[in-house]
């Protein structure tokens, strides 16, 4: 690596602090670069260490030399004011959202368990008229046939239902999963 390459990546890595305080950190480095001389280019850029720990060393020393209020953007009392005066409009909103996400969620739990109803009923109706067409066997089998056929037909259907019942569950909750970490990712980022 040579000092235009350093220098190039030591401007890349300051780019989380403002334009003035990272041409100020460049300026000195190329003046330390100048002093040390072309022949000595090598040694300066191995006493000097990676342009990346360097650039870490600008950042936490711009960091630490920042007033709090600086980097926080807001104090606790401008905070407290954007609060009361966001309420009126931020609740209702985000009561809103808490309702449609609610009456999303029972919907589709609604859905899910109309389809487990209907493909246990139509299980359960299948294995009746099966069993009640084994009482037309020695009176008119092609009529036992037909509602032979059907109470297996019934049958299958309400296995199928069963089984969309058992994948839009599984989607479901992992949907309600998916949405839940990242709440309580959100809320455990937030309280750090």
């Amino acid at each position: 690596m040579n000092r235009s390459e350093y220098m190039a990546e030591l401007k890349k890595s300051l780019s989380g602090i403002p334009y003035e305080e990272a041409e100020i950190a460049v300026r000195y480095y190329e003046e330390y670069f100048d002093d040390a001389g072309v022949q000595n280019e090598a040694n300066a850029i191995d006493s000097l260490g990676p342009p990346s720990e360097v650039a870490a060393k600008i950042i936490n020393d711009y960091v630490d030399k920042t007033p709090r209020t600086a980097r926080k953007g807001l104090s606790a009392a401008g905070v407290v004011i954007l609060a009361i005066f966001a309420s009126p409009i931020a609740l209702p909103i985000a009561l809103s959202a808490f309702a449609v996400f609610l009456s999303l969620f029972i919907t589709y739990g609604a859905v899910v368990l109309t389809f487990g109803i209907t493909g246990g009923a139509l299980v359960l109706a299948g294995v009746v008229t099966f069993f009640t067409s084994l009482s037309l066997v020695f009176t008119h089998f092609p009529t036992m046939m037909f509602f032979a056929g059907a109470a297996v037909f019934m049958s299958g259907v309400g296995l199928l239902f069963i089984s969309l019942t058992a994948v839009l569950s599984k989607i479901g909750l992992s949907l309600l999963a998916k949405i839940a970490g990242r709440f309580l990712k959100k809320k455990r980022g937030g309280s750090k």
